[in-house]
């Protein structure tokens, strides 16, 4: 999958910790690494989440879907949840 469309795009991040779907919405960017190829940076906000996170999904081995989905105020959502979370909390 070409990691390229999604540069510059607001993504909402969907984890799952301890039960609980937590999202966080960031702005992405295109990075290329000697080691890993093309990936896409996903940076939230500090108003999201404590110290501005970053997230690097790899073009070359990411596997899962990219959905469009304005429903968390983002222009797509990409979930990194496991298993069926039993509640969800938006952050922000």
């Amino acid at each position: 999958m070409s990691l390229s469309q999604f540069v510059g795009k607001r993504i909402a991040l969907i984890l799952d910790i301890k039960g609980d779907e937590i999202v966080l919405r960031g702005t992405t960017s295109l990075r290329h690494d000697g080691t890993q190829g093309r990936m896409l940076r996903v940076r939230v906000s500090d108003d999201e989440a404590y110290g501005n996170p970053v997230f690097l999904i790899s073009e070359d081995k990411w596997t899962r879907w990219i959905a469009a989905d304005d429903h968390f105020g983002c222009d797509f959502r990409l979930n990194l949840a496991s298993q069926a979370p039993r509640t969800t909390r938006a952050t922000g």
